[in-house]
């Protein structure tokens, strides 16, 4: 049973050993890096397997879907048998995924890798935040989280990029090549530099079967994850829609979106930045609250421009910038204020936490593959959609939060 509990003052002393945030950050990059990289390549994939396009969105919608449950296994099972079995599951998993979906002869060989894939990468987020938490006093938290992620977007900032000139000048199937490489070298990593982190005042599940419930009914964890879940949504709506829209809309190549894209991450790694820098000072909720409201003022803008006739690759990328650098500003904000909210089972609240982003970065993914591609404004619109419910979601927060 989960308690809602005063964060201890300090979690047991970090290792002296060097710094196992490089490969946190690396551990955490996996699942993003396996989305951004395959994001640019979907009209290649279309056209190789001839099939439509709301079909080979499924290639991106179905993975994110997997994870939503995967993650609710990943957080109990690491309170109770420990952080490094249950990670160097998750890579393996992730392994089996990537020879799957590198080898595909159809289309749904290709989605059974991908979902494989994303549920092995998930296990390594899930476990890459608890470690962190596990490491860190609640205080901290939201700061070194903002770290980690600043770290672990350097890899998805070049992914696009990479997949472009891979499927352009190589082949599609190399991107998988290239992840299970990755994967290979993070398991070796992990066996050897690893340690166990779970703390020793929390031995066992803190989640007993059938009380995942009790995530549910706490209204400031499901204001802060609902917040992240939204604003995430917002994120992989652009990383869905735009390589269409750059193809089908505005006559770009892959390439050219992958480097369109890369303004997109640097603004977002610039977001991470300040909050590893201010939100300990600033605290988590004027972050997070803030961060909203100029996300939904940017997301309007790019869609006034849409619907004003402006049609060209900046419109849409400029104002995704500002959205993104909020997102940057306010998802280890909201991270931290979900997962603080049970300490003693902080594998579990990373779970729900992270079931909640993925289960609504599936249905945006989707959504906006049900949208034809010959205009900015599906996109645009679902944008403001988004921002507008992450920041409705903090209205869960409970009073004395507010």
């Amino acid at each position: 049973m989960i308690r809602s509990e005063p964060m201890p003052p300090e979690h047991p002393a970090p290792s002296p050993r060097r710094s196992l945030l490089p490969l946190l950050a690396a551990m955490a990059a996996l699942a993003p890096l396996s989305m951004h990289l395959f994001a640019p390549v979907l009209p290649v994939v279309r056209d190789a397997f001839a099939v439509p396009q709301a079909l080979v969105q499924l290639s991106i919608s179905l993975p994110l879907l997997a994870m939503a449950p995967a993650t609710l296994v990943y957080g109990p099972a690491a309170d109770r048998y420990g952080r490094r079995p249950v990670l160097v599951a998750a890579l393996l998993v992730f392994l089996a995924g990537a020879t799957v979906a590198g080898t595909a002869v159809n289309i749904w060989l290709l989605m059974a890798g991908r979902m494989l894939q994303a549920v092995g990468g998930i296990g390594a987020l899930v476990l890459a935040r608890t470690i962190v938490s596990d490491r860190n006093a609640a205080s901290e938290l939201a700061s070194k989280l903002a770290t980690l992620t600043m770290v672990m977007v350097i890899a998805p900032l070049i992914a696009p990029l990479v997949g472009g000139l891979l499927a352009e000048h190589v082949s599609w199937r190399a991107l998988f090549a290239l992840l299970a490489l990755v994967g290979v070298t993070l398991l070796g990593a992990v066996i050897r530099r690893l340690p166990e982190t779970r703390p020793p005042a929390a031995p066992g599940a803190r989640i007993r079967r059938g009380r995942l419930a009790e995530l549910v009914v706490h209204r400031a964890f499901m204001a802060y994850a609902l917040q992240n879940a939204m604003v995430t949504a917002t994120f992989l709506t652009f990383v869905a829609g735009a390589p269409t829209v750059f193809a089908d809309a505005l006559g770009r190549g892959p390439a050219e979106f992958g480097r369109y894209f890369a303004a997109v991450a640097v603004a977002y790694l610039v977001g991470n930045f300040i909050a590893s820098r201010v939100s300990t000072r600033v605290g988590s909720r004027r972050m997070v609250t803030g961060a909203s409201v100029a996300a939904l003022l940017a997301a309007i803008a790019a869609l006034a421009l849409a619907a004003a006739g402006v049609q060209t690759p900046w419109s849409l990328v400029g104002p995704m910038v500002v959205v993104v650098l909020c997102a940057g500003l306010s998802n280890p904000n909201a991270q931290a204020g979900a997962i603080s909210a049970f300490p003693q089972a902080a594998g579990a609240a990373s779970g729900g936490l992270t079931f909640l982003q993925n289960l609504t970065g599936a249905v945006a993914t989707q959504l906006v593959g049900m949208f034809p591609a010959t205009s900015t404004v599906p996109v645009a619109a679902l944008l403001v959609l988004f921002s507008t419910l992450s920041l409705a979601s903090l209205a869960l927060l409970p009073r004395a939060a507010r």
